[in-house]
Parts: structure tokens; sequence; C-alpha cells
């Protein structure tokens, strides 16, 4: 998925397969470092579940570091990004099919139409 920054170098989003992180997204630029507090507080600037991004870890995957973004944390930020007004973050095509389908995901929960089963996921942990 590829956001636009304010740089023109696109901030990607993969999913961590592999390593301590994986089952989380990484959130990285291509071409330029996405590696210190203040590429945190532009993306996660009014995102509370983060606590606005500064509970979100370092993580490297693929060759590439970033931050890691937990599943449980996803829904939220996918359905409202929650980048500061002034870091001029453009979603571009993938990120708006991810953020449809989080709002098509939001309200299948909503309606009942699909439940998590807890337990199982503690047990698969």
């Amino acid at each position: 998925m590829t956001v636009v920054s304010i740089e023109n170098k696109p901030i990607r989003i993969s999913w961590i397969v592999d390593g301590g992180e994986a089952g989380k997204f990484l959130i990285w630029r291509e071409g330029a470092p996405l590696d210190s507090l203040s590429d945190k507080q532009r993306l996660f600037g009014w995102h509370a579940p983060s606590f606005y991004g500064s509970t979100l870890e370092w993580a490297e995957a693929g060759g590439v570091k970033g931050i890691a973004l937990p599943a449980a944390m996803a829904l939220s930020y996918f359905l409202a990004p929650s980048s500061v007004a002034h870091a001029l973050f453009l979603w571009g095509v993938e990120a708006e099919l991810l953020r449809k389908a989080a709002a098509l995901f939001q309200d299948a929960l909503e309606a009942g139409r699909f439940m998590p089963d807890h337990g199982r996921w503690l047990q698969e942990g």
C-alpha cells in the first residue's frame, strides 16, 4: 500500500509475516529512512490508541526499517488515518482500498456478521 508524503517519498505499508513482529503492519518510507520520533508524531498525531505513536515500536522486515502497527490498532487507524493536518500525507490507491475494506469490516463487526473468537485467538497466540 502506498501513501505519498509531503517529501514525495511514498509511505509504504506491508504485513510482517516472520520474526518477532509477525502479525503487525510495517509502515516505512521508500527511499528514505522512517526512523525518527517526528515521523511517528506526524503519522499518528491524532491516533489515541497508539498514544499518538509513542507506544509503537520500531521494526525491521524485508530489509527495511519502519513503525510496527499492531493488528489490534490497525482497524482504528485505517478507518480514520490520524496523521497531523500539516504533514500532508496523501493516501494512494491501495491505501484507499484498505480504508474501504476497514469500513466494511467495521460494519460487519457492528452488525454481528463477524465475531472474533477471543479464546481461540489466545490458544493460537
